[in-house]
């Protein structure tokens, strides 16, 4: 009885100390890099992450990303390709202001693609 009583105690502690200490919790965002159809041109990570990091954001990953959405192939229409950032939660509502998204919240999902294979 002693023994759970005092194992109990350590957990509390511990969870309390992790609350204090502000442990933080992470998030995935995702914005769009603009390349539509029949066009080369695209806005390169590193600039995306610029938004991000203009406004005081820490960006701990990064990668690329396409979404699970279907789109007719119509030149000019979207390509659906996305880059991916890794931040704290405290930062979400400072990145959705700048039009970043969460990603969980992506109705049709994504999948990460090799960031060299956007530019193609």
């Amino acid at each position: 009885m002693f023994k759970s009583k005092a194992i109990m105690t350590a957990i509390l502690v511990f969870l309390s100390w992790c609350k204090e200490t502000g442990a933080d919790t992470f998030v995935d965002v995702a914005i769009s890099n603009k390349r539509v159809q029949c066009e080369s041109t695209a806005v390169l990570i590193e600039q995306s992450k610029r938004y991000l990091l203009d406004d005081n954001i820490a960006v701990l990953s990064q990668s690329c990303g396409v979404e699970n959405k279907m789109v007719a192939f119509v030149c000019g229409s979207p390509m659906n390709q996305i880059h991916i950032f890794k931040i704290k939660e405290k930062d979400l509502l400072k990145a959705q202001e700048k039009g970043f998204v969460l990603v969980s919240n992506m109705p049709d999902g994504y999948k990460y693609v090799d960031c060299d294979s956007l530019n193609k």
